[in-house]
């Protein structure tokens, strides 16, 4: 009796050890989760940021081109048709730049998904392995 209560109060402490190692885990695990979430709405309001300054930067510079176009149609078709084109480059840049940016977002969020997956199966496979102690100490 006396060598079965040894082995039950060291089977607990094995246990409680584990439980520890599990809960110590499970708290660098969220801390992990909550260290990404910030960065990635950091990382989502710098680019909302940049992509707002780029718009408010290009509008400012097409209506500037406007107001130039303007005055530029009066004297020549010539040179409505150069600031047409540079226009248009213009316009395929910011669109290119928007297309980069969007993926880039898309990328993040898929990486985000697949660290966040991760994380979870590695949390159930801590969960289930120590469900399984549990159950091999009972």
């Amino acid at each position: 009796a006396a060598m079965l209560e040894a082995k039950l109060t060291s089977a607990k402490a094995e246990a409680q050890e584990k439980q520890k190692e599990l809960d110590q885990l499970a708290e660098e695990h969220r801390h992990t989760l909550r260290s990404h979430a910030e960065a990635t709405a950091a990382l989502q309001a710098k680019a909302k940021e940049q992509l707002e300054q780029m718009s408010a930067a290009h509008r400012a510079q097409l209506e500037a081109v406007h107001t130039e176009r303007d005055k530029l149609v009066a004297v020549s078709t010539t040179h409505e048709v150069l600031l047409c084109h540079a226009l248009h480059e213009q316009d395929e840049a910011l669109a290119h730049l928007e297309e980069e940016h969007e993926h880039a977002l898309r990328v993040h969020a898929e990486s985000t998904a697949a660290l966040q997956a991760q994380a979870e199966q590695q949390l159930e496979e801590l969960s289930a392995a120590h469900r399984a102690q549990v159950d091999t100490l009972r």
